[in-house]
């Protein structure tokens, strides 16, 4: 199901990218404010690799000159953290949230609404849900920090704005903290455990989003 969303987000973007026009880009564009109403930066690839809820970003990037190829860029992300196991009979609440300030390459200057730019990111968010099961119930705390390198493209929709595309790779270190209750056949029937935990982990980024810029 992952695997086809995907590849129907790869289609939309470069379907839309041949059809846009090569319009004038006014030479004064340095800031841009983006909405990415899909933007999942922080997929584990290290645990079942699940999308947990729905996520929407925001973001900021400003140009170091009007005609540089850099620019810093500061999304944020925010989501609510919803899955349900139907083989563990496990299901999760919460909220996550997530930043990615960083620096963006545009392989072409002057024109940020059109083509095709790198970017290295650091990462650093929470994850706060609960958990609960036939036999268990918890909390978890997550905080977490990384690395992220993306690929983007940018496609015109207007003169000042653009419809974007990203996907990258990286790796995150996560402190996790749980604790549950568990309903036992056996003594101690209501067991109550912990845990606390570092863990590295592969992570994946892909965002769709419109920016406009000014």
């Amino acid at each position: 199901m992952k695997k086809s969303i995907f590849s129907l987000l790869f289609i939309l973007c470069f379907t839309l990218a041949s059809q846009a026009q090569n319009l004038p880009s006014p030479s004064n564009l340095r800031q841009a404010i983006s909405l990415k109403p899909t933007n999942f930066s922080n997929i584990d690839l290290g645990k079942s690799g699940d999308l947990p809820g729905y996520h929407i970003g925001i973001a900021y990037e400003r140009l170091f000159r009007p005609d540089s190829h850099w620019s810093w860029v500061l999304p944020v992300t925010f989501g609510n953290y919803l899955l349900s196991h139907v083989i563990t009979d496990n299901e999760q609440d919460g909220t996550t949230w997530y930043a990615t300030p960083g620096l963006k390459y545009y392989l072409k200057a002057g024109n940020p609404r059109k083509g095709w730019s790198v970017s290295a990111n650091l990462l650093v968010g929470t994850d706060n849900y609960d958990h609960s099961s036939k036999i268990r119930r918890g909390h978890v705390d997550k905080f977490f920090y990384g690395i992220l390198g993306s690929w983007l493209y940018n496609a015109p929709i207007s003169k000042t704005a653009a419809f974007n595309f990203e996907l990258g790779f990286g790796l995150k270190n996560t402190h996790y903290q749980s604790v549950y209750k568990e309903w036992r056949d056996f003594p101690p029937y209501d067991y109550i455990n912990s845990i606390d935990k570092w863990y590295l982990s592969g992570i994946m980024n892909v965002s769709v989003g419109i920016s406009k810029w000014f």
